[in-house]
């Protein structure tokens, strides 16, 4: 998995709302809250999404773009988005290329990532590194500590 100081490479993907993401593009402008979860409609994966988005504010207002990923479908992400009436777009990462630059992909089992979130830098540096399976919310508010002490 990616640690702090780390430099990510580049990579485009396709968002949720249809727009091509590039993510070097997007450090121009802010930096990126990226976060992984195995699953749509998990209880876990659900409450950590939902989180984000109850959340959502408090990252976008200091400066940052926040998008979530997992290897499901899109389809599946359009669904998941109505249903949990999520603000920010998810990457569908079927093929895993997005989880194997980060590092994030489990070795066998029936859930194909861990549960992980980066902040990264408008220079493409990561500034967190985040793995919690279960403690959601102590995560979450992690991530909006950091973010609010940088601004």
């Amino acid at each position: 998995m990616l640690n702090k100081g780390d430099k990510v490479v580049n990579f485009t993907a396709i968002l949720s709302n249809g727009e091509i993401f590039n993510l070097y593009e997007t450090l121009k402008k802010k930096m990126l809250v990226i976060f992984f979860y195995p699953k749509n409609f998990s209880p876990f994966c659900t409450k950590e999404v939902c989180l984000f988005r109850d959340n959502y504010h408090k990252i976008t207002d200091n400066e940052a773009f926040l998008i979530g990923v997992s290897s499901n479908s899109m389809e599946s992400h359009l669904e998941f988005i109505i249903q949990n009436q999520l603000s920010f777009p998810l990457i569908s990462d079927e093929d895993n290329k997005i989880g194997s630059i980060f590092g994030i992909l489990r070795l066998g089992g029936i859930l194909p990532s861990k549960r992980a979130t980066f902040i990264i830098d408008r220079n493409a540096e990561i500034l967190y590194t985040g793995h919690f399976e279960f403690e959601i919310q102590n995560h979450i508010e992690e991530v909006i500590n950091i973010i609010e002490n940088m601004n």
